[in-house]
């Protein structure tokens, strides 16, 4: 699966999901449904783009995205647009290398 599958499919589950006193790798893996290795560079992709603090806490815009509709999610996150497209590729290049690496 592509990274911006990945992403877009964890983005969902977070909407729907109550919000967690810490964003962990459990939450990702339990709560979330994303267990694998694939989904671990999710937790630095949402800290660089400033959906969670660096302590693991949802941040304000964390709760922003996960409330209104979806036309207002995508308006409060067009300003991170360039920025979230560069992450989302970078992750891309990151999920690739980890996956070839544990084949090998």
């Amino acid at each position: 699966m592509g990274a911006s599958g990945l992403v877009s499919k964890i983005l969902d589950k977070i909407k729907e999901a109550k919000t967690p006193d810490r964003f962990s790798q459990d939450f990702l893996g339990s709560v979330l449904g994303f267990p694998s290795g694939s989904a671990k560079p999710f937790i630095p992709l949402a800290k660089r783009l400033s959906l969670i603090n660096s302590d693991g806490t949802p941040s304000v815009l964390y709760n922003q995205f996960r409330g209104g509709s979806d036309e207002s999610r995508a308006a409060r996150l067009r300003p991170f647009g360039p920025v979230t497209l560069l992450c989302i590729s970078e992750m891309s290049m990151l999920i690739g290398w980890t996956a070839r690496s544990s084949k090998g």
